[in-house]
């Protein structure tokens, strides 16, 4: 009789301990975990239209051409203008970092000049004008993005056609119409507003060297040495496929 007590307390003790134990197990439930938010991917190509305000500085410094011997003449001016055009290029991310590559093209008017008196015996006088009507580069990327926002540094090679004028004093011209090239580094911020559509603000810096203009009749036997940088700010919105 003692034994079946003690079987029926202990029975009765398991099944307590085990509705207890099954009771706390429920209220200690974690609560399901909240859906992950959906991840921007900037993987993929994109194509899209820019606009762009450009400020820039150009330093012609004149020589002899023969010898080749500066002659301490030098002018310095900013040519400013706008432009509009086209780029497109391809991403590729890993966990936060993307890397790309891209081109753009540019069409419009980056203009100004100077007017030189004549300064004997080695000045002659006169006046010159230069105009980018056309740029383009092609460069790396690489950024960090932030769900659909990307901070990203870019840097490649830039080509532009670059027209200079001469004008002397009598009224001549010299046109040298040149394609230029040069590097250009830069960066900017891009935001998906939706899958498919980016709008993007960049800056760009971009030096095209030294080159030089040898006058055969506005300034015969003088060597014009011109060096023109830019500073770009452009916006643009594309679409990512």
């Amino acid at each position: 009789m003692s034994r079946l007590r003690v079987v029926a307390v202990s029975a009765l003790l398991l099944a307590s301990t085990s509705f207890v134990g099954a009771a706390d197990l429920g209220a200690r439930q974690p609560a399901p975990p909240a859906p992950a938010s959906e991840v921007f991917d900037w993987s993929g190509f994109y194509f899209g239209a820019q606009y762009g305000n450009w400020q820039g500085k150009d330093k012609t410094r004149e020589y002899l051409t023969f010898p080749f011997t500066y002659i301490g003449l030098q002018n310095s001016y900013r040519p400013k203008g706008h432009t509009g055009g086209l780029y497109g290029g391809a991403n590729i991310q890993y966990g936060s970092v993307v890397f790309g590559a891209e081109a753009d093209v540019d069409f419009g008017r980056i203009t100004g000049g100077f007017v030189d008196p004549p300064a004997p015996p080695f000045n002659p006088g006169g006046a010159g004008r230069t105009i980018i009507d056309v740029q383009g580069s092609i460069r790396g990327r690489i950024g960090l993005a932030f769900g659909p926002a990307l901070i990203y540094t870019t840097a490649g090679l830039s080509v532009a056609n670059h027209k200079s004028t001469y004008y002397n004093w009598a009224g001549t011209g010299e046109v040298f119409d040149r394609v230029i090239s040069g590097y250009t580094v830069g960066g900017g911020v891009e935001y998906a507003v939706s899958p498919n559509f980016v709008v993007r603000s960049e800056y760009r810096y971009t030096d095209y060297g030294k080159f030089n203009n040898n006058s055969q009749v506005a300034f015969p036997g003088f060597t014009g040495r011109q060096q023109p940088v830019t500073h770009a700010f452009k916006v643009g919105a594309g679409y990512k496929f």
